[in-house]
This record gives C-alpha cells, sequence and structure tokens, in this order.
C-alpha cells in the first residue's frame, strides 16, 4: 500500500540526508584521493634545480626514450597530420618509423595535454598523477559490482599503492604500461557486465576500453587477451550457457575493428623494418631471476617477492575464513557468487584466486613451458609484465577480505576459540602483509627513486629499432647535409622542408641522381615537376630520385599505404558500429518491470 503522506515526506527527508551525507563522504575521499596522489606523483618531476624551460627528468630505463618520440610526435601532429607514422628529425634528420610500429595512444594524450601546459615535464606530471587516481577510481568502480562501499575503498587504494604500480613510472619510465592500471578494471567492470546481461552499452564499453588497451600498449593487451578468454570459458562452462563466450569475443572483437588503424599496419609493414626489441629482450631470457645484480634488478626481485606473498597471504585469509565457516553470508559478498536459474554457480572470487595464481605463477622461469605455446610470446619482452596483473587480483581478493572482516567480528564475539584465533591471525596477517607492500612502496620505490640522477633530452636521438631493413646502426649513419647531387653535377635549392613533406629545386647540366637525407620506407613518393617517379635508395637507406637535365622541382611527401588505408577504413567502421549500438540503448523506452520495480523501491 502507498504510504501516508506525512510518512512519504518524512522518507523523502531521510532519502535527501542520506543522498547528501554519502555525497560529502564522497566528495571527502575524492579530496584525499587527489592530495595522495599529487604527493606521491609531484617530488619525482618537481624536486631539482632545472632553470626556467629547461626539460630535465631523472633517469629511468625507458622515460627518455618517450620524452624524444613526444616531441616528434607532437611535431608532426601539429604539422596537420592526424595520424603520425614518421619521426623526422632523429638519427641526424634521417627519421623513424616507431609510431607506425609503436601504440600511439600515449602519444596522443601527451600531445593533448601538452597544447595546455606547453611544458612536457608538466605534461608527465599529470599524466603520473590522473594515471594514479584514475586507476583507483576505475578499480573503485569494478569493486563495486561486487562489494560494499567500503571494501572498495580499500581496495582501491591497495590498487594505487601497490610496489609495482609505482615501479613503472618512477623506475621503468614505462608510461604505456603504466596507463594500462587505468584500463584493466575497467575492461574488467565491461566484461563481468557483458557476461551477464547482453546490453548494448556493454558491448560499446568493452570494446572501446579493449581497443583502447589494444592502442597503448599492446604487451599487457596481448596477456590481457588470454585472461579474458579463459575467465569466459571457464565462466561459461560453469553456467553451462556459452552465449557468454559469444557475447565477450563480440564485445572484444569491437576494440581489435576500433584500433586496426595501429595494428593492422604494424602487422603488414614490420617486414620493412629493422624490429630489435624481441630480438635484444627475449621473454625465456628476462625472467626476474635473471636480471642483473644491480639496483633495478634486486628493485624488481624485491618487489616480486613482496607481492607475492601480498597476494598469497590474501588468498588463505580468504579461503580460510570460507572453510572454516567464519563467514556472515550477506548479500553483498554473495554477488561474487553468480547463479543463473538452476544451472551451476559461478564464483567469480575462485576465478580471481585462479587467474592471481597464474599471474604469478608466470613470472617464474619454469612458467616458459606454459607461455612458449602462446604464438609470438616475445612480443611481450618481460616477463615480469605479469605483475600488472598480480597487483590486479591482489586488490580484488583484497577486498573480498575486507567485505568479510564483519562477519570475522561477529565469529570474534560468538564463535567456538579456535575459530576466533584462527579468524583474527588469518585477517591480521594478511593486513600486515598488505600494510608492509604499501610502506615498501613508499620508502623503497617512491622515495628512492628521488636520488636518481638528472638527465637531458639527447640532442640528436638514435634509434635503430624500426629504421628500413638493411639501414646501418643509427650510430653509425653519415652525417649530411639534407639535399645534394648523389651522381652527375648541378646544384639544389631546399625550397620547403616539412616533417612529412620536402621540396627542392634541382639544376642539373646532365641527368643527375639527388639523394635527400631521409631513410627509404614504405608511404614515401616523390614527384618531379609534378610527375610520380621512383624512389630508389643508397647504401644507407636514404633517398635517391634521378632527375633529367635542367631545372627542376622535386617533391618528396610521406603517405599512407592500402594496408594504412584498409587500417583507417576498419577503425572507422568501428566507431559507427559503437555509435550505432549506442543509440537503440539510448532509445529503448523503460520496460514495464522496470518501472515496477522503481515504484516498489519508493513504496
Amino acid at each position: 500500500m502507498p504510504l501516508p503522506i506525512t510518512e512519504a515526506f518524512s522518507f523523502e527527508r531521510k532519502f535527501r540526508a542520506t543522498r547528501r551525507s554519502r555525497l560529502r563522504a564522497g566528495l571527502l575521499i575524492v579530496s584525499v584521493g587527489v592530495l595522495v596522489c599529487a604527493i606521491i606523483a609531484a617530488p619525482f618531476f618537481y624536486s631539482n634545480s632545472a632553470q626556467p624551460g629547461q626539460v630535465e627528468i631523472r633517469q629511468t630505463k625507458d622515460m627518455g626514450i618517450h620524452l624524444a618520440v613526444m616531441g616528434q610526435f607532437d611535431k608532426v601532429l601539429r604539422s596537420g597530420v592526424v595520424y603520425p607514422r614518421w619521426l623526422p628529425d632523429v638519427n641526424y634528420g634521417y627519421g623513424n618509423a616507431w609510431p607506425n610500429f609503436y601504440q600511439p595512444g600515449f602519444y596522443y594524450l601527451t600531445s593533448l595535454i601538452n597544447a595546455v601546459t606547453d611544458n612536457w615535464i608538466d605534461t608527465l606530471f599529470l599524466i603520473t598523477f590522473f594515471g594514479l587516481f584514475g586507476s583507483g577510481l576505475a578499480f573503485y568502480v569494478l569493486a563495486r559490482l561486487f562489494f560494499s562501499r567500503l571494501a572498495s575503498v580499500i581496495s582501491a587504494t591497495v590498487y594505487v599503492l601497490l610496489p609495482y604500480h609505482s615501479f613503472d613510472v618512477f623506475w621503468r619510465g614505462a608510461m604505456p604500461e603504466y596507463l594500462s592500471f587505468v584500463l584493466l578494471p575497467l575492461i574488467l567492470y565491461f566484461f563481468c557486465k557483458l557476461g551477464s546481461k547482453g546490453h548494448a552499452r556493454y558491448y560499446a564499453g568493452l570494446g572501446v576500453c579493449y581497443g583502447a588497451c589494444l592502442m597503448i600498449h599492446i604487451p599487457i593487451a596481448y596477456l590481457l587477451s588470454y585472461i579474458l578468454v579463459a575467465y569466459a570459458l571457464v565462466w561459461a562452462a560453469c553456467r553451462r550457457d556459452w552465449s557468454v563466450v559469444v557475447r565477450i569475443g563480440l564485445g572484444m572483437s569491437v576494440g581489435v575493428l576500433l584500433s586496426a588503424i595501429y595494428w593492422l599496419p604494424a602487422a603488414a609493414e614490420i617486414k620493412y623494418a629493422v624490429e630489435t626489441v624481441t630480438t635484444l629482450f627475449r621473454y625465456d631470457q628476462n625472467f626476474i631471476s635473471q636480471l642483473y645484480a644491480d639496483p633495478y634488478g634486486n628493485l624488481l626481485r624485491a618487489i616480486f617477492a613482496i607481492q607475492a606473498v601480498a597476494l598469497l597471504a590474501v588468498i588463505v585469509a580468504v579461503i580460510w575464513l570460507r572453510w572454516r565457516g567464519t563467514i556472515r553470508r550477506n548479500p553483498t559478498t554473495a554477488l561474487a557468487q553468480t547463479r543463473v536459474g538452476d544451472r551451476k554457480s559461478f564464483s567469480h572470487e575462485s576465478m580471481w584466486i585462479a587467474l592471481g595464481a597464474l599471474s604469478l605463477f608466470m613470472n617464474l622461469p619454469v612458467s616458459y613451458y606454459l607461455a612458449r605455446l602462446a604464438p609470438r610470446i616475445n612480443v611481450v619482452a618481460f616477463p615480469y609484465r605479469w605483475l600488472v596483473f598480480v597487483c590486479l587480483f591482489t586488490s580484488l581478493m583484497t577486498a573480498a577480505l575486507a567485505e568479510r572482516l564483519r562477519g570475522v567480528g561477529e565469529t570474534a564475539k560468538t564463535g567456538p576459540n579456535k575459530v576466533r584465533m584462527a579468524a583474527r591471525i588469518a585477517v591480521a596477517a594478511a593486513v600486515i602483509v598488505l600494510g608492509m607492500n604499501i610502506w615498501f612502496s613508499a620508502q623503497a620505490v617512491i622515495i628512492s627513486s628521488l636520488s636518481s640522477p638528472m638527465i637531458k633530452p639527447e640532442a640528436d636521438f638514435l634509434c635503430d629499432t624500426y629504421c628500413p631493413t638493411g639501414a646501418p646502426p643509427a650510430g653509425n649513419l653519415p652525417r649530411t647535409e639534407r639535399t645534394r647531387i648523389e651522381s652527375g653535377s648541378g646544384s639544389t635549392e631546399i625550397a620547403e622542408w616539412s616533417p612529412l613533406y620536402r621540396k627542392a629545386i634541382i639544376t642539373t647540366d646532365e641527368p643527375a641522381t639527388a639523394r635527400f637525407t631521409t631513410f627509404n620506407f614504405p608511404g614515401w613518393t616523390a614527384r618531379v615537376d609534378g610527375a610520380d617517379v621512383q624512389i630508389s635508395s643508397d647504401a644507407v637507406g636514404a633517398q635517391l630520385i634521378s632527375v633529367p637535365r635542367g631545372r627542376h622541382t622535386v617533391e618528396i611527401k610521406f603517405g599512407s599505404t592500402l594496408a594504412r588505408n584498409l587500417g583507417a577504413a576498419l577503425s572507422v567502421a568501428g566507431v559507427f558500429l559503437v555509435c550505432v549500438i549506442m543509440v537503440p540503448g539510448r532509445l529503448w523506452p523503460v520496460s514495464r518491470v522496470q518501472r515496477l520495480r522503481v515504484n516498489e523501491a519508493v513504496r
């Protein structure tokens, strides 16, 4: 029956008061999170004595490389090119096809932020800050699918502060991998939603997030693909509902389609380039136990050890509490146990335990017998990338443990002495180990990184990876003028030299060959007096163009190829598909059942 008017007004006042209190609590948590993330990120970028306008940054494994590529990528982007695939000024001006093969998502983000800050250090600080805060927020959204607000906040905090998360930016400088910490919880969120319900927005959400991961960091996306496939297969088998696999497969296919503008040309044209990453950093030679005994290797081994203890401690605590019957079953905890009709139940928690243990195992050299079954596993390069997933599943199990604390409290009051003691020991051990992880992250990873020396961007950035096949090492390239007459006599005059377009006036008394100090690579085309001509290569891979006698205008331009056009077309089709499947989700009217549920909630 409907509530009387006075009771209805009283209920509304209580509802509004509760909503205001929740809003205040949420704002407080967000404010604290912003402050903590800023405190973590700021000292690394600003505790130095660099002069105003001078770009200096602390030494890490990859930060110097990313800083150089960021500037080049931004330069090409500002020249009007929508998708930069060439770095024009590296290797003494011969260039490099780095963005044609390396994922461009991170560099688009840096250019977007730098358009506002106009400072690369500020840009990297903001990415680090938003990466920390965004990963915590994304994980909170995922955890709320299964757990209460308090448990979700606790686990999100752990996710942000685990050592490898900080190590990724402050020691490795692996910024694209660092951003994957934001995407993984969102991907798993839409994965779980789509596995349960085939709503259009869940297809779009999984597709967009998975596609973004492919565009930002292929190694993590590659490992994630295996995890999602295994997760979906077990889920479908337990529920005896293979539509779960179909839905998730279609959602992931949307992401593959969206990212085709990157992966299709990269896969088709890699045969034209030197690829040194998978040869210098072989998967089977870079396990944690095989790293050098230097500060970097020692710290990474310590991170693996302490995070392994954390994951195992949390798993043991959750299993122990479940086995000893010390948990009070409540609605939030039960969400991790999905039931569909009379079908067999599927435990997400059990799946997280299995995948967390697998992620930990894949860091050990013995796991290579399993890893080598995966095609092109060398694309991952470093097996310790699995620690990203160790962080993810450790945090999920932390949420599961936090959700059980109330049940443990009740058991401590009413249960047998042995059960009470076991519950307290299990929880205390897990909490202590997680606290040690957070302390280790602050002391050994973040604070210790502030003693790293400062480095400046190199005036001449040299990079062998993704140079044309047959080119000599970048350090051995001859430093020559931009254009010259290679054979015959004559003169050259540069009319225009922009990142992806060059125009020169060639004057010669006899047929001659003009040399441009730019690597010859698929996509470069040449015209002499408006007519298309062939480009050949000299001994180091520079462009050679034959010109007849007289005065001629020679133009070279970096354009597209069949693979790049096809990839762009597929990505546009993917964007169109996402828009199409989202429109019905917005236009579908609220069903009668949904209206009844809303009315029941108000009554």
